[in-house]
């Protein structure tokens, strides 16, 4: 019961997976929701299932898209955004392909221009 989001998110997210992988998807959304929340227990709320559904139809294990998130979360806590913002910059910049440091440093020029 914790999948309380609007149902076209997660049709999208259907869509965008191997049809039958959508047991493995689930499995991946859980766990990452569960790490997010327990490094984040004051943040992570039911609004980012759908942030970990996202993750989870990525090719990245549970562990690599962890560790990306707590890098970018620690480069950009101590910014001007809101912590929950911070959290979800987070969890969107895991599925870039370049470096932590480069993806929030863009962001914080971005924001600061």
């Amino acid at each position: 019961m914790w999948f309380r989001t609007s149902s076209g998110n997660f049709c999208y997210i259907a869509q965008n997976v191997d049809r039958f992988d959508y047991d493995g998807i689930v499995e991946k959304t859980r766990g990452i929701y569960e790490k997010m929340k327990r490094n984040h227990p004051f943040l992570t709320s039911s609004e980012d299932t759908t942030f970990a559904a996202m993750l989870a139809i990525s090719k990245l294990n549970i562990s690599m898209i962890e560790n990306e998130m707590e890098k970018c979360y620690d480069i950009l806590r101590n910014s001007v955004f809101y912590k929950n913002a911070v959290q979800s910059l987070s969890t969107i910049l895991s599925l870039g392909e370049k470096t932590s440091e480069i993806k929030c440093e863009r962001v914080e020029r971005l924001y600061n221009d």
